[in-house]
């Protein structure tokens, strides 16, 4: 009788791998965890040069701002100073104004006085606190915890440009007003840079109504 051979399957191979020390598998996950911090730790820092940053250009143009209306305000109260000092009215023999000069030595002696004062603001040391709730991005713990102490020092470069500015306000009526633009151009030095702005305050120096035609306006240096 044939005999009958059995096929012969082939033998399935399995591998085992051994399985990972408790060691290796501690180190990695203390790995996994220094990267999560190290990256919460760079978000968290460009956070706080941001935020800090806006908030020292603000206070630094806020300040600015105050001081030239303090100034001007501190100015004006004495008294000294109104639309006859800065602007002389020429009329013809029938009383009708044909002509306005402005001073512009004195104009000039006004704007130096607020230049000054802006000036003083030169090295200005701006205090900026942030409480650690703020730099978290959530609303619910803004203003909580304790408050991160940052101080930067703001740089001002003061200028000053004279404007006419005639309006009209009524029939047969208009308005004159001399202006002054106090621009000042702010730099606030930061650990990792220096930040730039440029505040303009407008300060109305002369105003008055005229009555009748608009005259010509001539500007010299007279004193």
């Amino acid at each position: 009788m044939p005999v009958k051979h059995r096929r012969s399957w082939p033998r399935r191979i399995v591998i085992r791998f051994p399985a990972p020390p408790k060691k290796l598998l501690r180190n990695l996950i203390l790995l996994v965890l220094l990267v999560g911090i190290l990256l919460f730790a760079l978000r968290l820092t460009g956070y706080l040069r941001e935020l800090s940053g806006a908030m020292a250009l603000s206070d630094a143009e806020d300040l600015v701002i105050d001081t030239v209306n303090e100034a001007v305000m501190a100015m004006m109260a004495s008294g000294e100073y109104d639309y006859n000092y800065f602007v002389s009215m020429e009329k013809d023999a029938d009383g009708k104004i044909v002509s306005l000069d402005a001073n512009m030595s004195r104009i000039n002696a006004f704007a130096s006085q607020l230049l000054f004062q802006v000036g003083l603001l030169d090295q200005e040391t701006i205090h900026i606190s942030i409480p650690v709730g703020n730099l978290l991005g959530s609303s619910l713990l803004l203003g909580k915890g304790p408050a991160v102490q940052l101080d930067m020092i703001m740089l001002t470069s003061p200028r000053a440009e004279l404007r006419s500015e005639l309006e009209s306000a009524g029939i047969n009526q208009t308005e004159h007003r001399l202006l002054l633009d106090i621009i000042v151009d702010v730099d606030v030095l930061v650990p990792w840079g220096c930040l730039s702005s440029r505040t303009t305050t407008s300060v109305i120096v002369a105003e008055t109504m005229i009555v009748g035609s608009v005259p010509d306006m001539y500007v010299n240096t007279t004193e």
